[in-house]
């Protein structure tokens, strides 16, 4: 949503981010646990997918500490940035 101020517009962009980072995360977690329980595969089939699963997951959360200096960033450049939407809960979510 496009808002007539800039600034809030941009924080709220990167705490949208960190909502699509977060969710990949649940749902690279649900994929994990469904190769573990999956029986229909062997287990060079499972640590195949595992492995790609690990290098997914690492990627993910260097995006995560990453997204957490952007908003810390831009909270400083950007005065007022502590009334933009999700601030509270973004912050904590890592």
């Amino acid at each position: 949503m496009v808002t007539s101020n800039p600034r809030k517009d941009l924080l709220n962009h990167s705490f949208r981010l960190r909502y699509k980072t977060c969710d990949l995360k649940s749902k690279l977690t649900a994929l994990i646990l469904y190769v573990e329980e999956c029986d229909d595969l062997d287990e060079e089939k499972k640590q195949e997918i595992m492995r790609i699963c690990n290098v997914i997951a690492q990627r993910n959360n260097d995006l995560i500490k990453t997204e957490c200096v952007l908003i810390e960033t831009l909270k400083e450049l950007l005065p007022g940035a502590d009334n933009c939407e999700n601030n509270s809960m973004l912050t904590t979510v890592a």
